[in-house]
């Protein structure tokens, strides 16, 4: 979890320790209730006289919920391309969510307009990475398949936040990837190009000469 949640957690309990020091202090001043008074009408007695401070409670739970539910994206990979065999990715760690995940997985395809990219099975897949600090890299290995697809095109790679025990052998596309319960947190593209290397043509083999009697 980062500052500034642990900074919005100290400002709400010390505004809720100040409420209830409000309310001891107001209790104090009130004037009894007589004791035959049914607690009934005591109550609602006292929920009417205070329900401002029961309704900046509300308020100031409320104020969290922009922090769990509409966090601003962060930029998480900070470096991507490909290089000797393999696309990387490096991820800036400390713009993971506050519940980050127990390790990261980065999936790649061949961008295929006619194919949706949830169903694609033509992808590579790196193994899970344990998130550190600053950054955490990831990488993968180029599959063949990757050349046969193309020659210079794009290339998108997905960021995904997975348990501890996630069945990497079993994921065949993104949307399985998914399904098994990996959760998407980034993702980027860029322009790739694969030079296939020509394959040699074997020499004639020489025709047989005959010997000379």
């Amino acid at each position: 979890m980062d500052y500034k949640f642990w900074l919005q957690f100290g400002v709400s309990l010390a505004y809720v320790w100040l409420l209830y020091s409000q309310v001891k202090l107001m209790a104090s001043q009130a004037i009894p209730i007589p004791s035959n008074a049914a607690v009934g009408a005591g109550i609602r007695n006292w929920s009417r006289k205070y329900w401002p401070i029961f309704a900046m409670i509300v308020l100031a739970a409320i104020s969290w919920l922009p922090y769990f539910l509409d966090r601003p994206h962060k930029e998480l990979i900070a470096n991507y391309g490909s290089a000797d065999g393999k696309i990387f990715a490096q991820v800036d760690s400390s713009a993971l969510p506050w519940n980050r995940p127990d390790r990261l997985m980065l999936l790649a395809r061949v961008v295929d307009m006619t194919v949706d990219y949830k169903r694609d099975t033509h992808i590579a897949r790196s193994a899970t990475f344990e998130v550190t600090e600053p950054y955490t890299n990831l990488a993968l290995m180029i599959p063949p398949n990757f050349g046969a697809a193309m020659s210079g095109g794009t290339v998108d790679i997905y960021l995904f936040g997975v348990r501890e025990d996630y069945p990497i052998e079993s994921v065949t596309s993104i949307g399985n990837a998914e399904k098994l319960g990996a959760k998407e947190l980034d993702s980027k593209g860029f322009n790739f190009s694969i030079v296939a290397l020509p394959v040699p043509t074997p020499s004639p083999a020489p025709s047989p000469q005959k010997l000379s009697q």
